[in-house]
């Protein structure tokens, strides 16, 4: 009975449930999620890190500070049911479907990040590219939020 209530807290939150949603669509790292949610890295770690002590999601740790997250394979009954039902319901929203289209923006964006060798490192919720600066910027770091838009640092 604990294990089934603990299971129907996690999908009970809506942001809990958007980010299953999502990751049934794709695996993703929590810079991915933030970025696509629109929350904090810290809030959306602390919900998929209550699925993941529920037995819904797993993550991995890619490449030093990178953290991964999956649909989990169910370990018993009651989750294999939640992630059945889950993939099921709300397929069709508006907002599920708008959430999953800026998700694979901002993945598609990286892989653009990766095959023109920009490097980029995960700073809270923002990846930030190693990049020479155009001219005249010199020393001023850029900083590209995972949906594209490029900021300037100033004063630094």
């Amino acid at each position: 009975m604990k294990k089934l209530m603990s299971l129907l807290k996690a999908i009970s939150d809506p942001t809990r449930f958007k980010l299953l949603k999502l990751l049934q669509h794709r695996t993703s790292c929590v810079c991915e999620l933030t970025a696509a949610i629109g929350l904090a890295q810290p809030t959306v770690s602390r919900h998929l890190k209550q699925m993941e002590e529920a037995g819904l999601v797993v993550s991995e740790r890619k490449a030093g500070q990178w953290i991964i997250y999956s649909l989990a394979v169910p370990s018993c009954k009651e989750v294999e049911g939640i992630l059945q039902l889950v993939s099921t319901w709300q397929e069709d929203s508006r907002e599920i479907v708008a959430l999953r289209g800026k998700l694979d923006q901002i993945a598609q964006l990286k892989s653009l990040k990766k095959e023109f060798g920009v490097e980029e490192k995960e700073v809270g919720s923002r990846m930030v590219s190693d990049e020479t600066p155009p001219a005249g910027q010199a020393g001023k770091p850029v900083s590209v939020s995972l949906t594209g838009a490029p900021e300037r640092h100033h004063g630094v």
